[in-house]
């Protein structure tokens, strides 16, 4: 087989290990367990690079099959990326709001709009503390943490913000995955090019 060329680290995802389940038995579940390729079907320690010091604690995943397509675990690891991060943004615990925040935080105006959840169950619409057009609209709630986890990168600080965007959520999610496009929400980006695409949707 053609060697992979795009890795991502798993071992800070919790959600990792029920993903690769859940991803085996729908996707290749006819393989035995001999027949499994480190990186490809199972997360491993081993780097992809020899560059890499080796962690026995880390999880290496392959997210494209050598081929130009993606590897068998590449929607498991993203599944896993986006449930660890929402976890994380719902996290009270793990957040410290900064100056200006806690200001704004103590008139009351956002109590009902903060870590609103991100899922169909919570009931309609989040509220909107400031009506369209007001001075408050401009708030951006903006807090810091750290991560719990002793894994590669946990001693990187995590921003979280909040704040009242004025476009359709499809919109939203157009501009943020349009990698051409990154400048215009972060002036001090130096761009960002798309090395695979592991979904395309045109619905």
């Amino acid at each position: 087989r053609t060697p992979s060329r795009v890795f991502i680290r798993t071992a800070d995802l919790p959600h990792m290990k029920d993903a690769v389940t859940r991803s085996r038995h729908s996707s290749f579940s006819e393989l035995g367990d001999d027949e499994l390729v480190e990186h490809v079907h199972r997360p491993s320690s081993n780097p992809p690079l020899p560059s890499i010091t080796h962690d026995p604690k880390e999880g290496w995943v392959a997210l494209d099959d050598g081929n130009e397509g993606r590897a068998p675990l590449a929607e498991a690891a993203a599944a896993a990326l986006v449930r660890t991060a929402l976890d994380a943004c719902m996290d009270r615990g793990m957040w410290t709001a900064n100056g200006p925040t806690a200001k704004l935080l103590k008139s009351g105006n956002w109590d009902d709009t903060i870590f609103a959840p991100a899922d169909e169950g919570r009931g309609g619409p989040v509220p909107v503390p400031h009506a369209r057009g007001s001075k408050g609209e401009a708030d951006v709630l903006v807090w810091s943490g750290t991560w719990s986890h002793e894994y590669y990168g946990h001693d990187l600080p995590a921003i979280r913000c909040e704040a009242i965007v004025n476009m359709s959520p499809r919109d939203l999610a157009d501009l943020l995955v349009d990698s051409g496009r990154a400048r215009e929400y972060n002036k001090m980006s130096v761009g960002r090019d798309d090395i695979m695409v592991l979904h395309e949707d045109d619905a």
